[in-house]
């Protein structure tokens, strides 16, 4: 289970993309704002929360694209808890401990919080898992 832990910079970075990606897509959704409207603190939140997904998605890669049942149920697995994690970076960024753990809910829960927003976040865990599963493939360093 050494995979779990270790993994190349390569896989690192396609699920840091990823994250990024999906945490801005989801809240983007979420604020279902025109763009006219979007303030400064908007373009903070999300500049933040794509961070956090970035950095999340960094340090859960090695449970990303991994072949069997088993790397199957741990992707989705994986997503849900860097969501958590990248909540939780966002929300001590604010207040540091009430915003830690209010951001880990609602990183854990976004997914969750619309079909929109859940059919988001499969399509992309499924899009992530089938990417960094490819790269797997064919490197030398599984």
């Amino acid at each position: 289970m050494d995979w779990l832990r270790a993994d190349s910079w390569l896989f690192r970075l396609w699920a840091a993309l990823f994250g990024a990606v999906t945490a801005s897509a989801i809240i983007l959704e979420l604020e279902n704002a025109p763009h006219e409207n979007v303030t400064s603190k908007d373009l903070l939140f999300l500049a933040l929360s794509s961070l956090g997904a970035a950095l999340a998605g960094f340090l859960m890669s090695g449970w990303f694209g991994r072949e069997g049942l088993l790397g199957t149920l741990l992707t989705p697995l994986a997503a849900w808890i860097s969501g958590g994690l990248a909540g939780a970076f966002v929300g001590t960024v604010f207040a540091l401990l009430k915003g830690m753990l209010l951001g880990a809910a609602f990183g854990a829960t976004a997914p969750f919080i619309s079909l929109s927003t859940g059919a988001l976040w499969i399509i992309c865990c499924t899009l992530l898992h089938v990417a960094i599963w490819a790269l797997r493939r064919r490197s030398a360093y599984p």
